[in-house]
C-alpha cells in the first residue's frame, strides 16, 4: 500500500491498492483548516493539526460509490537547532464509515525529521532550502501495522520554503516546485499543514 506521504513525495513503497484524491480544499494559514475554538500553540506557532475537518471522503469521485478510505492531512513542525532544523511530520488519518466497518480507525503516523540547508530549488522566491531526512517513529504511530510498515523506511526529500514578513510560510517540493502546504514561522520554528485529501484503501 502506498501512503499519501510517499505519493506526495513521488516515492513508491509497494502498492496493493491506494488512491489519493485532492478535495480541492485549500485552507490558508491565516484562517486554519479547523472549525473553531481557541487553537493551541507549539513553539510559539499555531498548531494547525488541531480541529481538522474530518468530512468529505465517503464517496469516491471516480466511481460515485462509497469506499473504504479516510480524510488525510500532513502536518510538520521544524525547530531550529543551531544551523540545522529538527522536528517531526505526521500523517493524520480520519477513517470514513466504510473503512471503519472494515476495521479501519482514526490514527497518526509520525516521522522524526532532521534537515540541513541545501542548494536553491525551482522556487526562486523562496528564502530557505532544506535537505530533509525522515525516520519513522513507531512508538508514536497509531495506524494499522501495514500502513506503519509501508511508511517505515527512512527516506529523504528537498523542500523550498517561502517565509514572509507577516509570519506565514509556503512550502514547495524542491524537485518539482509544487506547493504542498502552508503554515507559519518565527525565529525558532516553522510549520505547515497540507490541504485536505481523500485516501482510498
Amino acid at each position: 500500500m502506498k501512503t499519501l506521504f510517499f505519493a506526495l513525495l513521488g516515492l513508491a513503497v509497494g502498492c496493493d491498492k491506494f488512491e489519493v484524491e485532492d478535495t480541492g480544499s485549500s485552507d490558508g494559514a491565516s484562517t486554519g483548516p479547523g472549525g473553531g475554538g481557541e487553537r493551541p500553540t507549539e513553539n510559539g506557532l499555531p498548531d494547525w493539526s488541531w480541529d481538522l475537518d474530518q468530512t468529505g471522503c465517503e464517496i469516491q469521485q471516480a466511481t460515485g460509490v462509497a469506499g473504504p478510505g479516510a480524510t488525510t492531512y500532513f502536518y510538520g513542525m521544524y525547530t531550529r537547532s543551531g544551523g540545522d532544523f529538527r522536528g517531526y511530520e505526521e500523517w493524520h488519518v480520519f477513517a470514513n464509515d466504510t473503512w471503519e466497518n472494515n476495521g479501519g480507525y482514526d490514527c497518526i503516523i509520525k516521522w522524526t525529521v532532521t534537515a540541513v540547508e541545501g542548494e536553491a530549488g525551482p522556487c526562486t522566491a523562496c528564502d530557505l532550502n532544506l535537505d530533509v531526512l525522515f525516520s519513522i517513529d513507531e512508538s508514536q504511530s497509531t495506524c494499522p501495522e501495514d500502513l506503519i510498515e509501508d511508511a517505515g523506511a527512512s527516506t529523504s526529500a528537498r523542500y523550498d520554503i517561502l517565509r514572509t514578513e507577516d509570519g506565514n510560510s509556503s512550502w514547495f517540493f524542491g524537485t518539482s516546485g509544487q506547493e504542498f502546504g502552508n503554515g507559519n514561522w518565527n525565529s525558532d520554528a516553522m510549520n505547515f499543514i497540507t490541504p485536505k485529501s481523500c485516501s482510498w484503501f
